[in-house]
């Protein structure tokens, strides 16, 4: 039998002062490599972001060269009578010099809008370098005393002097009765149009009286109610009984419930007797 050396344990050793400081180094130097490379990501970061920027700055002031250029030219579209070329160029003075991004559509549209003859402006822009506006002028059916006329809508209208619309019947009442008068106008209007009739005046007086003065040169008091009624009635005799006198009538009352009452002109009176 073999004898078998015995062998005593190996006993831990201890590590030594060299290699304790190797082991707290070499987490040292890692993490100065970790701090290094952040540094570095953050100041590439950092370059990039600054150079974005300028790219942006760049492609935007060469975008605001190319796209924002100054007003060249302004189009008008629209049916325009009362609307002159001189008008025009005081409600379009905001957009002149003015950039293509620079106009602000809303105001110029409500300042335009503003004009008593405008009734509606539509502006939009039409790349590069010019302005469309189309414009709806205001439909006059009255004169409303010396200064306004009355549109379709029976709103007043102040243009300051209205005689450019002689061709128009001068409608008159109360503060507030423009719409008033401009529905009554209507409605006799079109009793009258079979008649070949127009009319010339329609006033609604202070004590709501109303009065009103034909093409022919007749005029007829209408009293405060029943108008139309009235109108219809002096229909049914006019052409047999009043037309063939027409030159010697100066006025027709109608302010009776059941009939009317004739008032002869000077001239036709001077005659008779």
């Amino acid at each position: 039998m073999r004898n078998v050396a015995k062998r005593e344990p190996v006993s831990k050793r201890k590590p030594s002062a060299n290699s304790r400081r190797r082991d707290l180094v070499a987490p040292s130097r890692a993490r100065g490599r970790r701090i290094s490379g952040w540094f570095v990501a953050c100041f590439i970061a950092a370059i990039s972001t600054v150079a974005l920027g300028t790219i942006a700055v760049t492609l935007k002031d060469s975008f605001a060269r190319v796209v924002d250029q100054p007003i060249a030219a302004v189009d008008i579209k629209g049916n325009l009578k009362h609307v002159t070329e001189a008008d025009l160029r005081t409600l379009l003075e905001p957009v002149v010099n003015r950039r293509f991004l620079n106009v602000d559509l809303l105001t110029l549209k409500e300042r335009v809008e503003a004009d008593p003859w405008i009734a509606q402006a539509t502006l939009s822009r039409r790349w590069p370098d010019r302005l469309q506006v189309s414009l709806v002028e205001e439909t006059a059916i009255a004169r409303w005393g010396d200064s306004s006329f009355l549109n379709q809508a029976g709103e007043e209208k102040n243009v300051g002097d209205n005689s450019v619309l002689q061709d128009l019947p001068l409608l008159r009442g109360p503060e507030q009765s423009q719409q008033k008068v401009a529905r009554k106008y209507v409605e006799i209007a079109s009793l009258l149009l079979p008649l070949a009739l127009q009319v010339n005046e329609l006033t609604l007086e202070d004590d709501l009286s109303w009065q009103l003065a034909l093409d022919n040169g007749l005029v007829i008091r209408l009293g405060r109610d029943q108008l139309l009624e009235k109108i219809k009635r002096f229909s049914t005799v006019y052409e047999t009984v009043l037309k063939p006198k027409l030159a010697d009538i100066y006025s027709v009352d109608l302010r009776y419930h059941n009939g009317l009452a004739v008032e002869w002109s000077p001239q036709a009176l001077s005659l008779a007797n």
